[in-house]
């Protein structure tokens, strides 16, 4: 396997007609029908006169057409780039404007937020069906697929992905073919999969929803497509489709576990449930254990770094929820991937000892190429021959890692470091308490004060003063939220991320600050 679609087509070899996906219709596809829409989906990239090494784009909530696209973009020799469906119409503009593109797969519901933007030969092309000024994909694609495409280098880009864009303006990351080759080397390694795999797909496929979907074609996986991230849906459809795996942000974990529902409903095909974007509670895990079987995985990554540098395995969860003296490890994001190096550092370059903390840093093949365009921001990531993540924090005696805390979000409070993720953890601990963000506030007297913005399970079932006394003992003055803050939902992004700079952004405004 040396290309990123090697994989894929794999998969459309041994396993031509068995189903890939299933749409929110209950439609079916096989291999070979998603291969041929694909093929065609590269030659008509070509026939538009698009060099290889080029970048295009889709720009889709979840949609068959959205992997088969991909394949053919890549299929076609150039980079697929992810764009965040939710980003709204003046981000993607400026995103396409600064990646230039070739093209834009899209779909209908997006199609007036391109007005007026020059996506290139391609155009824009429509996913699902005709628009009011741009073609459906079916219409546009020529009648039969070229006989040869070209090969790509292991150093060339396979996709653009963006960064979070939790701090600021997303970045554009060029991951080579390498780096997916890597990672699904890695999955394979790491995972024992059912025959045939069914995957549910819920979220976003342009991110890592999409990624993991590509680790199951050469097992010749079905992808169940969902075009609503509700819980009694989700719950329903594992039940219905007989899921064997799937991805979700924990966040989501948590409504399920709410749902009336959650524990009346047959869980038996599950094999692994991986969650990523951030960490669970402890108590969280537990429940889920409890709930869902002994099926959880962790994977600690970005995508700068695909996926899982660590992964805290379904054995890893089974010895802490085993053995009281292991239970600290359910806290951590297990021990790093086959293929990759995991260390901590501190600002000079040099590599701590077990137990302090520092920046995480990680080296190996699942790394990205670099930022595109922007070289001092690539230079400052890969700066004494690592990658930087960005994380705080510290690996055990045994290898296990511990993230402390994003670097930028560590409150400085009296001259004292705290670390806003020790807090949440203690918070999300308390049993009405759904999700929270804690971060810095302006302070006269401390500088920064501690703040928790929570999500209640059941609003008006929990009062300020409840939080912070149930904090004090566990945290000490220092570390104890001055203020808290109600909240129905927290702001996210479309992977679950908590953005904490809109938490941030009410208190700094107007102050010189950089949030």
């Amino acid at each position: 396997m040396k290309q990123f679609v090697d994989s894929f087509y794999d998969g459309v070899a041994e396993f031509p007609e068995r189903v890939f996906a299933i749409d929110p219709q209950g439609r079916e596809w096989t291999y070979a029908e998603i291969a041929s829409v694909a093929d065609r989906v590269a030659t008509g990239i070509m026939a538009a006169g698009v060099a290889p090494g080029s970048r295009v784009a889709i720009f889709s909530p979840n949609h068959v057409y959205g992997l088969a696209v991909n394949y053919g973009i890549v299929r076609a020799g150039c980079a697929w780039v992810a764009l965040n469906y939710r980003m709204g119409a003046a981000a993607v503009r400026e995103t396409l404007h600064d990646i230039s593109v070739a093209g834009v797969f899209a779909h209908t519901s997006l199609e007036a937020e391109l007005d007026g933007v020059d996506v290139g030969p391609v155009g824009v092309v429509l996913l699902d069906g005709s628009g009011l000024a741009h073609p459906g994909l079916e219409d546009w694609l020529p009648a039969q697929p070229a006989r040869t495409f070209p090969s790509s280098a292991p150093e060339d880009p396979a996709a653009i992905l963006l960064t979070s864009g939790t701090t600021g303006k997303p970045k554009g990351i060029v991951v080579p073919h390498r780096a997916f080759v890597a990672m699904l080397e890695d999955f394979d390694e790491i995972f024992d999969y059912p025959e045939p795999p069914r995957h549910l797909v819920v979220a976003p496929i342009t991110h890592a929803a999409g990624i993991y979907a590509a680790a199951l074609h050469r097992h010749g996986g079905t992808h169940i497509l969902m075009d609503q991230a509700d819980p009694g849906a989700i719950l329903d459809a594992i039940e219905r489709h007989k899921i064997t795996t799937l991805f979700l942000p924990p966040t989501l974990i948590y409504m399920m576990l709410a749902h009336p529902a959650a524990r009346s409903h047959d869980y038996s095909t599950l094999r692994t449930l991986i969650y990523g974007a951030s960490p669970m509670s402890a108590d969280k895990v537990r429940e889920a254990w409890d709930v869902f079987g002994p099926i959880m995985f962790q994977g600690y990554g970005q995508s700068e770094a695909l996926m899982i540098a660590s992964v805290l395995s379904v054995s890893d969860h089974a010895q802490a929820l085993a053995d009281p003296a292991l239970a600290h490890r359910l806290a951590s994001a297990g021990r790093h991937g086959p293929s990759t190096a995991v260390a901590i550092m501190d600002e000079s370059g040099s590599l701590v000892q077990t137990g302090e903390k520092g920046e995480i840093v990680v080296r190996g093949d699942i790394v990205m190429s670099e930022y595109l365009d922007q070289p001092e921001a690539t230079a400052e990531a890969k700066a004494f021959g690592w990658h930087h993540t960005g994380d705080l924090g510290y690996l055990d005696e045994d290898g296990f890692l511990f993230v402390v805390d994003r670097k930028k979000d560590m409150i400085i409070t009296g001259g004292l470091n705290v670390f806003p993720g020790e807090i949440e953890r203690i918070l999300l601990s308390h049993p009405k308490v759904r999700d929270v963000a804690v971060v810095g506030v302006p302070d006269p007297k401390w500088g920064e004060a501690v703040h928790a913005a929570v999500e209640p399970k059941e609003c008006g079932s929990i009062t300020e003063a409840d939080l912070i006394e149930y904090c004090r003992p566990l945290l000490g003055g220092v570390k104890t939220p001055k203020s808290v803050a109600f909240v129905e939902t927290l702001p996210r992004n479309a992977t679950g991320k908590i953005l904490k700079r809109e938490v941030r952004a009410p208190f700094w405004e107007g102050r010189d600050r950089d949030i």
